[in-house]
């Protein structure tokens, strides 16, 4: 159980694998959009035992939920170089951005590219993730801005106009 709920992966994961005929043995990376931010061998154990399916054989790269969206962008476009803004509804807190990933986002909190906005006493790792924009020039990717804060945010202000459409 991740989170107190049950993510019963098993039917889309066997049906991406039989929409390509391929099994689990042709696949050379799996890639996991780290909202948890769990250690890649806890998902992989979760995953067996809650499912049934066994990854322990395959890479595993666990990416923070706003650079696997940046990544994905990049790598099913066909640009070489490429300049990316992430802003979505999902608050990850900014703590689990050094925690058992792969992804630029430790050395940009380190080196200071991130923008600690409304937080209220200053800089915290209880900020959430609100907007990110990320730099690839074909051989490596930079976090050129990181905003994290407790409240707004593009993202948000997103959800909440589709939350009163509906």
């Amino acid at each position: 159980m991740w989170g107190g709920q049950r993510m019963d992966l098993s039917e889309a994961v066997l049906y991406c694998l039989e929409e390509h005929g391929l099994a689990l043995q042709d696949v050379d990376l799996i890639v996991w959009n780290h909202v948890d931010h769990l250690a890649a061998s806890t998902v992989v154990g979760l995953l067996k035992e809650e499912d049934g399916i066994d990854l322990s054989s395959r890479p595993f790269v666990c990416l923070p939920h706003h650079f696997a969206h940046a990544c994905c962008a990049y790598y099913l476009s066909s640009f070489k170089e490429a300049a990316i803004m992430v802003a979505d509804v999902l608050e990850v807190r900014s703590i689990y951005l050094r925690r058992h990933c792969d992804g630029p986002e430790p050395e940009a909190l380190d080196k200071g590219a991130t923008n600690f906005a409304n937080l209220k006493g200053g800089a915290s790792d209880k900020g959430l993730e609100r907007e990110s924009f990320y730099r690839f020039d074909g051989t490596r990717w930079q976090v050129v801005r990181k905003i994290i804060g407790d409240r707004g945010g593009i993202g948000s202000a997103y959800g909440r106009y589709r939350s009163s459409c509906s």
